[in-house]
C-alpha cells in the first residue's frame, strides 16, 4: 500500500500563483517538496522562470533523488536543476531551448520528474518506458483530472511508493497537485 498522505494549508493573497502552496502546514514527505522551497539550497542561485522575472518554485517536485543514473526532468524549466536534473521534452514537442529525449540512452534514468507537462499517448507513454532503468524513481505532479486519466499506465511501471494531494481551494474540486511517485520495475 502507497504512503497517502494530504497536505493541509491555508492560502495567502499574493501575486505569485505558486504562493497558494507555499504555506502549507509543514508535514513532511519522504520523496516530494511539499513548498515551493523545495530541498535545502541556496534559492538565490535558482533560474528565472521562462519569460518572467520571479525564480523558479520547487512545490511538487523530487528530494531525495536516487541519483544513480541520470536526472531528467520532461518539460522542465529549470525547478530541479539544483538536483542535478536535466530539463528534456518528448519527441512530439517542439522547443529549442531544451533537448529531445530521444538523444538519451535506454535506461539510463535513476530519476525522472514530470510537474505540469503532459504524458502523451504513445511518444511520451514510450520515451518514459524506455528510459527510466530498474529502480528509477518517477515523480508526476498534475491536476487531480489529468492524474487520474494518467493513473493506470503509471501503475503499469511500477509501484505506487508515494501519492500526495496537495489542496488548493482557489480550484473547482479544491485540489491542486496531486503528486504520484512510482519506484519503476
Amino acid at each position: 500500500m502507497p504512503f497517502l498522505q494530504v497536505i493541509p494549508y491555508s492560502i495567502h493573497n499574493t501575486k505569485s500563483s505558486s504562493s497558494r502552496h507555499a504555506s502549507h502546514a509543514s508535514l513532511p514527505s519522504l520523496f516530494v517538496s511539499t513548498t515551493e522551497f523545495g530541498d535545502r539550497h541556496d534559492h538565490d542561485k535558482c533560474p528565472l522562470r521562462f519569460g518572467q522575472l520571479t525564480k523558479v518554485d520547487h512545490v511538487a517536485t523530487p528530494i531525495h533523488p536516487v541519483a544513480s543514473g541520470r536526472k531528467v526532468n520532461i518539460g522542465g524549466e529549470g525547478e530541479t536543476a539544483y538536483l542535478g536534473f536535466d530539463d528534456f521534452v518528448t519527441p512530439d514537442h517542439f522547443n529549442g531551448r531544451r533537448p529531445w529525449t530521444s538523444t538519451l540512452r535506454d535506461r539510463c534514468a535513476s530519476d525522472i520528474c514530470i510537474r505540469s507537462a503532459p504524458i502523451t499517448d504513445p511518444v511520451g507513454k514510450r520515451e518514459i518506458a524506455r528510459i527510466a532503468g530498474r529502480g528509477c524513481r518517477l515523480t508526476v505532479a498534475s491536476t487531480h483530472p489529468t492524474m487520474s486519466a494518467q493513473i493506470s499506465f503509471l501503475l503499469s511501471l511500477g509501484r505506487v511508493i508515494e501519492y500526495v494531494c496537495l489542496p488548493d481551494q482557489t480550484q473547482p474540486d479544491g485540489l491542486g497537485f496531486v503528486i504520484v511517485v512510482v519506484e519503476i520495475f
